[in-house]
């Protein structure tokens, strides 16, 4: 694929930025790692509209942050690169130097109450924002009250990105985050086979109708979450999601 003027649109994005590494995890998603702009603003668990263009001409689509809002040194994207969709053949097509074009971040998905049992589940590159808002949190040296469960799925054991640093981030915070990693194939070491629902099974006894859900993934796992919890009697104003 030749790269099409990637700096000429027709409107000027807000900002842009230099990719400065790509690590490939397993070849099913991207972790892309730029230049953090100056005077460029966003909360844990927003995302970013990036402008690309191609061979049938300029579209967009709007990526989760998934560093900290804390870091001023660079951002961090985490792309599914499965697929032949166009967005996909655009990323695998960007090398280090290239720049990212992209508009003021946007979205409403934060944590809106520390003080209650928290739970996050996380499908794929769903895990973006649900680090960001971890970082943060533990960056931020908050006194949370209760404990915060990650449960996170992908469908390949070996395809979890940031997967040690979230067990690290665990370990340091073994009395207050409990990470649960799912899978549905591949080596199962430290993993549960399954689908992502089996992480609500495994967290029943930590459940409480005060609890707050947060979820972030594929409209289908998405939906599927909020059902199930749904089906368990979780109030809907207790679950919050972003596809």
């Amino acid at each position: 694929m030749t790269k099409i003027f990637f700096d000429k649109f027709s409107r000027t994005p807000d900002y842009s930025s230099n990719i400065i590494e790509i690590d490939n995890i397993e070849s099913n998603y991207l972790i892309i790692k730029m230049t953090r702009p100056d005077k460029f603003f966003f909360e844990s668990g927003q995302h970013i509209p990036i402008f690309m263009k191609d061979s049938q001409g300029e579209f967009q689509f709007c990526y989760s942050i998934a560093s900290s809002a804390k870091n001023k040194n660079y951002l961090e994207l985490c792309v599914q690169i499965t697929g032949e969709g166009r967005g996909v053949k655009f990323w695998k097509n960007l090398t280090l130097d290239d720049n990212i074009y992209f508009d003021k971040a946007k979205g409403n998905f934060k944590i809106t109450n520390l003080n209650v049992p928290i739970f996050l589940f996380a499908g794929g590159s769903g895990i973006s924002p649900v680090r960001s808002i971890l970082l943060d949190i533990f960056e931020s040296d908050l006194e949370l009250k209760n404990n915060i469960h990650l449960i996170y799925a992908c469908k390949k054991a070996e395809a979890f990105s940031f997967e040690n640093e979230l067990i690290q981030l665990s370990k340091k915070h073994a009395s207050l985050l409990k990470v649960h990693f799912i899978a549905e194939e591949g080596n199962f070491s430290n993993k549960q086979k399954g689908n992502i629902l089996l992480g609500i099974e495994n967290i029943l006894n930590e459940m409480s109708i005060s609890s707050h859900f947060y979820i972030c993934g594929s409209p289908g796992m998405v939906n599927a979450v909020w059902n199930n919890l749904l089906d368990k009697n979780i109030s809907p104003s207790n679950i919050f999601k972003e596809f």
